[in-house]
C-alpha cells in the first residue's frame, strides 16, 4: 500500500469512527501553506470521488499580512489541482504586533485571531462543518503542554462543537502521525509555506521543549504516539486522584469538620 492510499485509509477510519461527515455536509478546509493542512485537502478530494454520500470542500487561505510571506507559489499549485481557494485577507499582524510584548511568543493570539476570523466566516456562509489539518501528534503535544503548564488532563476533540454553538470542528487526520504526512509531501513535492515567526515562537514557549520530550519518548517505544492517542479515550477515572463532584454541600461540611 502506498503512503497516499495509507493516508486515505487512516483519515476514512477517523471520519467513521467519530462520525465527522453526513451527506449533503458542505466543508470548509482550513488551509495555511503547511503539510498538514494541504494533505488533508488532497486527501478529502480523494475521498469525495468514492465516497457514499456526497459532500463539498472549499478550501480557504487567510492572507495575515504577515512580512516575508509569499504564498502565491502555494496557492497557484492547489488552484493546478483543480481547488478554487477562497482568499481571505485580514490584516491580523498589526493587531498581533500591537498586542505582544517584545521577546514573547505570538502564536497565541495569531491562532486566536485566525480561528475567530475563519470560525466567523463559515457561519456567516452556511457551512456546515470546517476541516482542520491537526494529526496524531498534535493531540499528544496539546496533552502534554497541558499536563505539564495547566494542570489539566485535555487536548482535542476530533469532532468537537464550538462553545458557541455556531460551528462544528472536525479532524480527519487525527490518526495520521507527522511522520507519515511528511512522506507524502516528499513524494509530491509540494510547496510548503513556512512561518518564521511559528519557528522563533517555539523557542520562546515550552512547545519546543515538548517536542525534544516525544522524540525521547519515541526511542523508548515508537508506538508511543499510538498509545498515547489511546490513552486520551481509555481513561480509568477510579484509578486516578479524582474529587466526588456528587457529593452534596451539607455533607461536605460534615467531612471536612471531623478532620479539625
Amino acid at each position: 500500500m502506498n503512503v497516499s492510499d495509507r493516508i486515505r485509509k487512516k483519515t476514512v477510519q477517523a471520519i467513521y469512527d467519530y462520525r465527522m461527515l453526513q451527506n449533503g455536509d458542505h466543508v470548509l478546509v482550513g488551509v495555511s501553506g503547511g503539510i498538514d493542512s494541504t494533505v488533508l485537502l488532497l486527501t478529502l478530494k480523494e475521498i469525495q470521488k468514492k465516497s457514499p454520500y456526497k459532500f463539498n470542500i472549499t478550501p480557504i487561505f487567510l492572507d495575515q499580512n504577515f512580512p516575508d510571506s509569499n504564498a502565491r507559489l502555494f496557492l497557484n499549485w492547489i488552484r493546478q489541482k483543480g481547488f478554487d481557494p477562497i482568499v481571505l485577507k485580514f490584516d491580523s499582524f498589526s493587531i498581533i504586533e500591537a498586542k505582544t510584548k517584545p521577546n514573547k511568543s505570538i502564536c497565541r493570539i495569531c491562532s486566536r485571531l485566525r480561528r475567530g476570523i475563519l470560525y466567523t466566516y463559515a457561519f456567516e456562509n452556511n457551512y456546515s462543518k470546517i476541516a482542520l489539518g491537526h494529526q496524531l501528534d498534535d493531540y499528544n503535544e496539546a496533552l502534554l503542554l497541558s499536563l505539564t503548564y495547566s494542570g489539566k488532563m485535555k487536548s482535542m476533540a476530533p469532532n468537537w462543537k464550538s462553545l458557541d454553538g455556531r460551528n462544528t470542528i472536525i479532524r480527519p487526520l487525527s490518526y495520521l502521525p507527522k511522520s507519515t504526512l511528511l512522506l507524502l509531501q516528499n513524494e509530491l513535492n509540494f510547496p510548503v509555506l513556512n512561518c518564521r515567526f511559528c519557528e522563533e515562537s517555539l523557542k520562546e514557549s515550552g512547545r519546543e521543549k515538548i517536542r525534544e520530550l516525544m522524540k525521547a519518548f519515541e526511542i523508548l517505544n515508537p508506538d508511543y504516539h499510538l498509545n498515547m492517542f489511546a490513552a486520551q479515550k481509555n481513561i480509568a477515572f477510579n484509578q486516578l486522584p479524582t474529587i466526588n463532584r456528587g457529593t452534596d454541600s451539607s455533607e461536605k461540611l460534615k467531612i471536612s469538620a471531623s478532620y479539625k
